[in-house]
């Protein structure tokens, strides 16, 4: 990254702007493959049990999972 910073900014605060330094760029190519490289074992959890459900779009990813006790998990 060349040139880049960034700022924070939620409920009403915003943050001095801060130079990036590490990280693509948004958009890049190379986003969705680093993503799955990332992400490679929360994919191989498996779907067929009826209880667990994996959701995964673009960058979001939620892990669902129910069971009538904490140790079945």
């Amino acid at each position: 990254l060349h040139n880049r910073s960034t700022h924070l900014s939620f409920n009403g605060f915003q943050s001095t702007s801060f130079k990036l330094t590490h990280g693509l760029s948004q958009g890049s190519a190379l986003s969705p493959l680093m993503y799955l490289l990332y992400n490679d074992s929360l994919l191989s959890i498996p779907d067929f049990q009826s209880d667990s459900m994996t959701l995964f779009f673009i960058d979001n990813t939620r892990l669902l999972a129910s069971a009538i006790d904490i140790q079945k998990l």
